[in-house]
């Protein structure tokens, strides 16, 4: 149980770093 909860919060961790580093994009346009 702790395992999958450690999956998903690290899922939860990439999928902000990936609309971070798209917000980013979009400032430097």
């Amino acid at each position: 149980m702790i395992v999958r909860h450690l999956h998903r919060d690290a899922t939860i961790r990439r999928k902000l770093e990936e609309a971070r580093q798209v917000a980013a994009a979009l400032e430097k346009r």
